[in-house]
């Protein structure tokens, strides 16, 4: 082999990168890179090829000088041993050389493909990714029998690298481009589904600030939603809840789970009771999609916690005087019971009831009677202190319940006796 010019190996090179970094088509990129070797070995008969490995299978990637029906016979071959020489260095993860492919055992089902071509002995060497992942396979084949000399290896490991940043390069690019049209499909599927439900959906950067808005729902903010974009969630909330609200979306990023949060917003004049479910989103924005952002599903509750306490208050409170009722009285109790169970102390239960009161339901009728405990009611809770709460158990039966405790059974006792004097 001639001595190899160093100033037209650096010219190679640098047109090769120059043809990288500026996003040249892959074949043409590794077309050149073919030429560049076969120029640099000075033999008349190499000839260079590269393959790029697609799942377990080796495809043709150049090859400008062998022959077309050769580089069509070995296209999709399955990579594994006595593969040639590519399937074999694709499957070991290492350099095969081969200088009779007549005789060679690894050639022993694919001689008959290159022999008729002239091919007498072939060279390959996998390329191997920063990751360690083969990539494919860079070979050298001659039309006579030859072992390389450490000079050819030097050649062919510097244009293997060359080949390993061409194909890297395509690679991401192409993982770049099925992201953003994946990130693409994605927004659309979002804003469709959000733009059928009644909420509200806002999307957050992690700093607080409102990138888009989604839904209907201008009822659940106090203006038209498309006003907000661009705006910080101090303006989207009261300040008031704004920091609670900020944690709420930064746990959801830290944890990358949904988290629920309920907040109060006034809409209007009027005091609305929001729940709001945050999650992490990533991913969103094709042209920044490292930065992290939440969508937060804003919904309007205020109808269902009015229910709520509606029902709480028919399940626990007398309808007629508002007071606590029998059922919330023993869980009022049992707490008491407990507390001073535990810490050896003492309270208090006062039961009263109306004498006569049955002549007033059946002389006056029982709508009087009604405005009766009504009164009384409202009368013997004025009365009520710190520490004491006053229960109806039906009818004229009204229960006091003393829990302040107290740490001797005369304190308790001369506690319960001040009360009900002044009852």
């Amino acid at each position: 082999m001639k001595p190899i010019a160093l100033e037209s190996l650096l010219l190679a090179q640098q047109a090769i990168t120059e043809k990288i970094s500026s996003a040249c088509p892959l074949a043409e990129v590794l077309e050149q890179i073919c030429r560049a070797i076969e120029s640099a070995l000075n033999y008349q008969s190499a000839k260079s090829s590269i393959l790029l490995l697609d799942g377990t299978s080796l495809h043709h990637g150049a090859a400008p000088s062998l022959p077309e029906a050769y580089c069509r016979a070995i296209d999709g071959v399955e990579i594994g041993e006595k593969v040639g020489s590519c399937g074999t260095a694709a499957y070991r993860k290492e350099q095969v050389i081969v200088s009779d492919i007549a005789s060679d055992p690894l050639w022993e089902n694919y001689k008959s493909v290159a022999l008729p071509h002239d091919l007498i002995a072939c060279w390959s060497t996998p390329i191997i990714s920063t990751r360690g992942e083969v990539l494919g396979t860079f070979a050298i084949y001659y039309a006579e029998k030859k072992l390389p000399d450490p000079e050819d290896l030097k050649l062919i490991d510097h244009f293997t690298g060359l080949s390993r940043i061409a194909i890297e390069r395509e690679n991401a690019i192409q993982r770049e481009k099925a992201l953003l049209n994946q990130l693409q499909t994605s927004s659309e599927k979002l804003r469709a589904f959000i733009e059928v439900i009644p909420d509200l959906g806002l999307i957050l950067d992690e700093t607080g600030t409102c990138v888009d808005v989604y839904g209907g729902g201008d009822e659940v903010l106090s203006r038209q939603v498309t006003l907000y974009k661009g705006k910080p969630i101090e303006g989207l909330i009261s300040m008031a809840e704004a920091p609670r609200l900020m944690k709420t979306m930064k746990r959801a990023l830290e944890n990358q789970k949904l988290e629920l949060v309920e907040y109060s917003h006034t809409v209007n004049g009027e005091t609305r009771v929001l729940e709001g479910r945050v999650c992490p989103l990533y991913h969103y924005l094709p042209e920044e999609p490292g930065k992290k952002h939440v969508l937060w599903i804003a919904r309007d509750i205020t109808e269902k916690r009015q229910a709520e306490q509606e029902i709480e208050k028919l399940a626990y409170f007398d309808p007629l005087t508002s007071l606590p009722n029998r059922q919330l009285f023993k869980n009022q109790l049992q707490n008491v019971i407990d507390a001073v169970a535990e810490n050896s102390s003492y309270s208090a239960l006062l039961f009263i009831d109306l004498d006569n009161f049955k002549r007033i339901n059946d002389s006056l009728g029982h709508s009087v009677g009604d405005q009766l405990l009504v009164k009384i009611a409202r009368v013997i809770n004025a009365a009520m202190t710190t520490g004491v709460s006053l229960s109806r158990f039906g009818g004229d039966e009204f229960v006091v319940l003393q829990y302040a405790e107290e740490d001797s059974l005369n304190r308790a006792r001369t506690a319960a006796r001040d009360l009900a004097r002044k009852l």
